[in-house]
């Protein structure tokens, strides 16, 4: 089923505080186990899944700790730190308390990220997998870089419905 992304009701950014917009319908829902066995042998999708509990975890930790400040989480204090070498699959314990509700991520077809330009204009770019506006440019993480910037082309847009169990955690709620 071919979708016309011209249709669909993404919202335009009108928050310019917020870093990104993308769309919160659940009109295109992906199985994760589906996904992954449909896309086997693609590189792109390689340990998607504990690549994806390990961007998350941070996160959604962040969220907790916001929420609730002086509660401790009783984790791991390397987990935060983008130093340690230790392989994804090291700390799987930690990325089992990461629960995708109904084991789905929805696709969308658009991303608005707003950012400020050099002469301090407020501007956005969007990105569509679907079209040639899918490359984009970011600021390196890696110190032994000799480019200050990684190159990427999106390939999908997904967001997801996460619950956090581990224990002490102030909800089972997704996030």
């Amino acid at each position: 089923m071919k979708c016309d992304v011209r249709n669909l009701a993404d919202p335009v950014p009108d928050k310019l505080e917020e870093h990104h917009i993308m769309g919160q319908s659940q009109n295109f829902p992906e199985d994760l186990t589906r996904f992954v066995q449909t896309n086997m042998g693609n590189p792109a999708t390689s340990d998607f899944i504990l690549k994806l509990r390990a961007h998350i975890l941070p996160r959604i930790v962040a969220i907790h700790q916001e929420v609730n400040p002086k509660a401790t989480l009783d984790m791991d204090v390397n987990l935060l730190d983008d130093s340690d070498d230790t392989t994804p699959r090291g700390r799987l314990s930690q990325f089992n308390h990461v629960l995708f509700e109904g084991n789905r991520i929805y696709r969308h077809h658009l991303l608005h990220i707003n950012y400020t330009t050099y002469n301090l204009q407020h501007k956005f770019n969007s990105i569509n997998p679907h079209t040639d506006h899918r490359e984009i440019m970011l600021l390196s993480n890696s110190e032994g870089e000799h480019h200050p910037f990684s190159y990427a082309q999106v390939l999908r847009i997904f967001h997801a419905n996460v619950m956090y169990t581990r224990p002490r955690s102030k909800d089972f709620q997704s996030h």
